[in-house]
């Protein structure tokens, strides 16, 4: 089963990019011509992200939440009992995999709200003025899809906060430019 988890794991690395050229087929009958263009870059942006989620999960996360977990072992207090973690293989695939899937996921972020805002779902006002909800969803998302120690959870709501406000930076240029509250309020009539 281990062999058959890192052969799945692996040929999904290497699939994503057709799955989410899949992903733009099944969009591009709804759109215009003029939007389909960004198929390439829809492409290209929605693997990078994927991949380099997946890898930062591996390169930077891994090795601090491993550190932490094996690091609970060692003496009792008691000094009647020595304590050794021991690696399961099962256990650390099942947790590798979704850790991978989690952080490829997450940081598809920047490409979801591109979308949204190219579409003229939202604008980056409301992005913005979503942005402390947002920290309290990374807050939730982080708690649940990491091991509970607060430094792989710290290294997972760090990059969904920034990859966000990023995202809002993206949608002021691709988006629809919102509507100007103070001129609406400047042209309303005076009963004074």
């Amino acid at each position: 089963m281990a062999y058959l988890k890192i052969a799945l794991m692996g040929g999904f690395m290497l699939a994503s990019p057709v799955i989410f050229w899949q992903v733009w087929g099944f969009i591009a009958p709804g759109l215009y011509s003029r939007e389909k263009r960004y198929a390439i870059p829809f492409v290209a942006a929605s693997t990078f992200f994927f991949v380099g989620g997946a890898m930062f999960g591996y390169k930077i996360v891994f090795p601090i939440g491993f550190e932490t977990l094996l690091g609970m072992g060692g003496m009792l207090p008691d000094d009647t009992m020595n304590v050794q973690p021991t690696i399961m293989i099962n256990e650390y695939l099942t947790l590798a995999v979704r850790m991978l899937l989690a952080f490829g996921v997450v940081f598809e972020i920047p490409v979801v709200v591109t979308v949204l805002a190219a579409a003229g779902i939202v604008n980056w006002k409301q992005l913005l003025n979503f942005g402390r909800w947002w920290v309290l969803v990374a807050a939730v998302l982080s708690a649940l899809l990491t091991p509970p120690d607060v430094g792989s959870q710290l290294f997972m709501i760090v990059p969904l906060v920034v990859l966000y406000f990023a995202s809002v930076g993206i949608a002021y240029f691709v988006g629809p430019k919102p509507p100007d509250d103070e001129d609406d309020e400047s042209e309303a009539p005076d009963d004074g």
